[in-house]
Parts: structure tokens; C-alpha cells; sequence
């Protein structure tokens, strides 16, 4: 995989921007260097673009990994089991939310009493 999927943009815009950069930045400098060297300015761009070339190889050169040592079953524990096998092992039931809102409401019931919505079946268990 060259790049993970949430980088992706990220490459192409830094891509795009260095394009844009060399369209921008290129012909100025290109112009100024010829100013200053005159016709050396060919084997000074020859010089920097074999140095580019270089450097730009090295940065995107595979690189090997060493071989992983054979796995054996000596080496792994045995997996342990996700969920539990017993009715002992089972959770029981949570406590109250203790961030759970309660509601008084004189309107509704006429005398103030408490008005809560009702329970969801997982939190009933007993």
C-alpha cells in the first residue's frame, strides 16, 4: 500500500503545492541565475538536477526487512476466549448512571412525582 487512506489528501495537496511552487518560483529564479552566470548556467542546472536525481532516489528506495523467525506453537501462549463460557462468568448488571438527569414534573402527574423514562431492557437485568 503506498500511503494509508486518511494521508492521501494530505500527499496530493503537498504534491499539487510543490507544482505550483516550481511554476511560480522557476522561471524567477531560472532568470536571476542567468543573470548572474550567463552560459554557466547550464552546467550548474546539470549539477543540481544530478544531485536532485540522487537524493530523490534515496528518498524512495525500498527497503528490506529481516526475516520474521517461524512462529511456533512452543512460542504463543494459547488464545484466551473473548467471551465468557460460564453463567457465573457473565457481568451482571450496571449500576445507575450516576450523570443520569431526573425529571420532576407537577404538570404531568399533578403532585411533583419523580418522571423518569422508561428503563431499556439492558439495564433492568436483573
Amino acid at each position: 500500500m503506498p500511503s494509508p487512506d486518511r494521508l492521501k489528501s494530505r500527499y496530493i495537496g503537498s504534491f499539487q503545492f510543490m507544482f505550483g511552487l516550481g511554476t511560480a518560483v522557476g522561471p524567477m529564479l531560472g532568470g536571476w541565475m542567468f543573470l548572474q552566470l550567463g552560459q554557466l548556467v547550464w552546467p550548474a542546472l546539470a549539477v543540481g538536477s544530478l544531485l536532485a536525481t540522487v537524493l530523490g532516489l534515496a528518498a524512495v528506495r525500498t527497503r528490506t526487512e529481516p526475516a520474521a523467525p517461524a512462529a511456533t506453537a512452543a512460542s504463543h501462549p494459547p488464545r484466551k476466549r473473548s467471551r465468557p463460557t460460564t453463567p457465573e462468568a457473565t457481568p451482571k448488571a450496571r449500576p445507575p448512571n450516576p450523570l443520569h438527569v431526573h425529571r420532576w414534573s407537577k404538570e404531568r402527574s399533578g403532585n411533583g412525582t419523580h418522571q423518569c423514562p422508561p428503563a431499556s431492557p439492558r439495564s433492568t437485568a436483573a
